[in-house]
C-alpha cells in the first residue's frame, strides 16, 4: 500500500520523514512517499522554492530534480504520479498559528529561508525587538495585504546564492499555514489531516482507519524551534495582533484533545 505525504513547514514533517526512511518494510507493506511543498499548486514559483511544487524527493533520488534537467515538461512530469494520488491516500500535519509563527520565526532567523532579512526584521538572538518588528510586517501583511518575503534568492553575506535574485513574494503564509492542502480550486486534495499538538495519536489513529497494522511510539524531533532547544521560552503573540480570520489547524480541530480529521468522512476523532 502506498501513502503520500504533504509536508507544511515547521509541522514536525522533517521527523515525520526521518521515521518515515528509516521504517522497516520487512514489518509493513505500507510504502510512505513525500510530496514536497505546495505540490497540488499549479504554479511553480507558489511560494516555497525554484519547482518544490513538481516534484517529489528523498525515495526517489532521481526524481529530486527539477523537471527540466530530467529532460521532461513539467506536466509530463507531474503525470508521472497523477494515477498513484487519485488511488493513494495522502495526509499532512497542521498547526495553530500561536505556536507556527514563533517557530517560523525563530527558524528564519537561523536560516530557514532567510525570511527574517528578506522583511528585514533580523534579530540574531531569537529575542528582543526583532519578534516584535516580526509580527508587525506579518500582521500589516494580513491586515493591509502588503508584501510578505518567504525567503531571499540572493544573500551573499550568508553564503547563499540562488540561481534568480530578488525576493520571493509569498501573501499565501499571512493569510494561512494551510494553504498548500488545497488546490488552485480551494478544493482540500488531502486524506487525513493531523494535529500537531497530538501528533503521534493522530498518526496511529490514521493507520488503525487505514487497516495498517502499524504503530508508532515516538519521534526524535528535528529542527525544533532554536529558542526551544536553547532552553528558551517561544514568545507569544502580542493581544494587539488579531488573527481571529487566519486559517490554520483550528479550521479541523477545536482543541487539543482532538488528533485526526478524516476528510471524506468529515469527521474528527
Amino acid at each position: 500500500m502506498k501513502l503520500y505525504f504533504l509536508h507544511i513547514p515547521k509541522t514536525a514533517g522533517t521527523s515525520v520523514m526521518d521515521w518515515m526512511q528509516n521504517l522497516d518494510s520487512k514489518e509493513t507493506d505500507l510504502e510512505i512517499l513525500t510530496l514536497c511543498h505546495s505540490w497540488f499548486k499549479d504554479t511553480l514559483y507558489h511560494g516555497i522554492r525554484i519547482g518544490a511544487g513538481m516534484r517529489i524527493k528523498d525515495e526517489y533520488d532521481e526524481f529530486d530534480v527539477q523537471p527540466k534537467k530530467m529532460g521532461l515538461g513539467e506536466e509530463d512530469f507531474r503525470n508521472i504520479f497523477i494515477k498513484d494520488l487519485q488511488k493513494a491516500p495522502v495526509f499532512t500535519i497542521v498547526r495553530d498559528l500561536d505556536t507556527w509563527l514563533p517557530s517560523y520565526y525563530s527558524s528564519g532567523a537561523v536560516g530557514w529561508h532567510y525570511c527574517q532579512s528578506a522583511n528585514n526584521v533580523q534579530d540574531e538572538e531569537h529575542a528582543g525587538p526583532g519578534w516584535g518588528k516580526f509580527c508587525e510586517k506579518f500582521d500589516d501583511s494580513y491586515v493591509n495585504g502588503f508584501p510578505w518575503y518567504h525567503c531571499d534568492w540572493q544573500d551573499p553575506a550568508a553564503g547563499l546564492m540562488w540561481n534568480r535574485a530578488g525576493r520571493f513574494p509569498a501573501n499565501e503564509w499571512t493569510r494561512s499555514n494551510v494553504w498548500q492542502i488545497y488546490d488552485d480550486n480551494d478544493n482540500i486534495m488531502v486524506d487525513y489531516i493531523i494535529n500537531y499538538e497530538n501528533l503521534i495519536n493522530g498518526l496511529n489513529l490514521m493507520f488503525e482507519h487505514l487497516s495498517v497494522n502499524l504503530k508508532i511510539d515516538n519521534l526524535d524531533r528535528r529542527n525544533q524551534n532554536p529558542w526551544v532547544e536553547q532552553g528558551k521560552q517561544p514568545r507569544k503573540i502580542d493581544k494587539k495582533h488579531n488573527f481571529k480570520d487566519y486559517k490554520d489547524s483550528r479550521l479541523f480541530f477545536q482543541n487539543d484533545k482532538q488528533s485526526l480529521y478524516i476528510v471524506k468522512e468529515k469527521k474528527c476523532i
